[in-house]
Formats: C-alpha cells, sequence, structure tokens
C-alpha cells in the first residue's frame, strides 16, 4: 500500500512537470527558445529610431499576435500593463518641452518632435513590457529558470531565483499577518505613526528570518541537497529551430525596411 501511494505520488509529480503549468492551446516550443527569440525582439524594439513611429507599430503586432494564437488573457495582460504605463509615461514626459521643433500637423494642429520621439518612446516601452509579459504566460517561472540553467546561466543564481520567487509569498503572507493584527489594535488614523511603522517592520524581518529558517529545515527533511530537480531535457526540436529563425528574421526585415 505504501509502494502504491509513492508511485502516485511520483505520476502526479512528473504529470506537472510535463503540463507545465500551461493551458493545452499554448504550443509545447522549448524554453530556450523561446527566451532566445523574446530576447532579439526586445533588441531590436529597443534599437528602433527615436523618430520611427511605423516601425514600433509594426514590432507591436508581435506580442498581440501571440496573444490572439494562443488564447492567452489579453485583459491580465492589459491589467499589469496599465500598472507600469506611469512609469513608462514619465520617463517620456519631459521630452515634448525639450524639442519643440516644429515636424508634421495632424489635422491642423501642430506636432513637434518631442511629441513624435516621446510617442515613440512609449510605444517602445508598452511593446516591451507586453512582450515579456506574454513570454510569462508562455513559460512558466520553473520553465524559466530551468531554460536559464540549460543556456548556461550558473546554477546558483537560477537556485536563488526560483527560491525567491517561491518564498517571496511567505513574506507577503507575513507582512499581511502584522497589517490585519495592526488595524485590529487601532482606530483612525492611529497605528500608523513612523515609531510605529518601524517597530512593525523590525517585527517582520524577524518572522521573516524564523520563518526561513523553519522552512529550510523542512527542505532538508525533505531531501534537499542544494540543488533543484528539473524534468528531463529533451533537446531543442526541428519545429523550435524553425520558429526562432523565422521569428528573427521577420524582426530583422521590419527592422531593416520600415
Amino acid at each position: 500500500m505504501f509502494e502504491q501511494k509513492v508511485q502516485a505520488m511520483e505520476d502526479i509529480r512528473r504529470q506537472s512537470l510535463l503540463e507545465d503549468g500551461r493551458p493545452s492551446s499554448i504550443p509545447s516550443f522549448d524554453g530556450r527558445v523561446l527566451l532566445v527569440t523574446w530576447f532579439v525582439f526586445v533588441v531590436f524594439m529597443v534599437s528602433v529610431p527615436k523618430f520611427s513611429v511605423g516601425a514600433a507599430i509594426a514590432f507591436a503586432a508581435f506580442p498581440f499576435f501571440i496573444i490572439i494564437a494562443c488564447h492567452l488573457p489579453a485583459l491580465k495582460i492589459f491589467r499589469r500593463m496599465l500598472m507600469l504605463s506611469p512609469f513608462i509615461l514619465l520617463v517620456a514626459a519631459a521630452n515634448p518641452f525639450i524639442d519643440t521643433r516644429p515636424v508634421l500637423e495632424i489635422f491642423g494642429l501642430p506636432v513637434n518632435a518631442g511629441m513624435l520621439s516621446a510617442s515613440v518612446i512609449v510605444l517602445k516601452g508598452l511593446v516591451s513590457v507586453v512582450s515579456v509579459l506574454t513570454l510569462i504566460e508562455l513559460i512558466s517561472f520553473n520553465g524559466i529558470c530551468e531554460s536559464l540553467l540549460r543556456i548556461g546561466v550558473p546554477e546558483v543564481f537560477t537556485t536563488q531565483l526560483m527560491l525567491v520567487y517561491r518564498y517571496a509569498f511567505l513574506l507577503s503572507d507575513e507582512a499581511q499577518c502584522l497589517n490585519k493584527a495592526r488595524e485590529l489594535r487601532s482606530f483612525g488614523r492611529r497605528g500608523r505613526e513612523l515609531s510605529v511603522v518601524s517597530r512593525i517592520i523590525g517585527s517582520l524581518l524577524v518572522r521573516s528570518v524564523s520563518r526561513s529558517e523553519r522552512v529550510y529545515k523542512a527542505m532538508l527533511a525533505r531531501g534537499y541537497s542544494g540543488t533543484l530537480t528539473y524534468r528531463e531535457d529533451k533537446g531543442v526540436g526541428v519545429s523550435d529551430i524553425a520558429f526562432a529563425t523565422f521569428a528573427c528574421f521577420l524582426f530583422l526585415l521590419v527592422r531593416i525596411c520600415i
């Protein structure tokens, strides 16, 4: 009976590794190919000249095509993009006031060079953010760390990245518990003074260190030896190479022609 339970747990673990947490509608491309393709896309996107609005719009078609073709949650990606959009707008806010040279008119309204370069900066920033968000939807964080390891990134870095991602939620849980305790013990604006907040942050640090020690002991009790286990490497297939080559060729073509 015990052996049957162990075998069932092992089958569930293998199945979860194979599925990788992705919907069935998403193509199963190798993670290394996706990382390289998206890196090339971002490089070409960032290299767009500051007055080339058409090239920025042409590159924007790639992440939107991926969203539609793979049936990714567009609303979720749009919400996350809105969270980062104020920072992008802040970067380009000063351009219309710095470069005031008149360039063209749209419906009788003058457009200066600063407005044109600011619009390109905003487009480049938003498209780059959307492309990264689509990559996150295509491949899980575990798959990203696994692909980075197989590309040649040091194992120490990928392991730390994985552990930070997994246990950052523990820190947020501790912070929510402390905040809830503060709200239950205070009324109105009381309990939000700097002295109280500093003590809460100190308590959060102590509780986080204590929680991390318990988590680490639990990991050691379950056989952790400093190395995370990933699924077996099946290699890069012909379809993966064809997808990456075709995508990079399109990026180069758009960059040269537009």
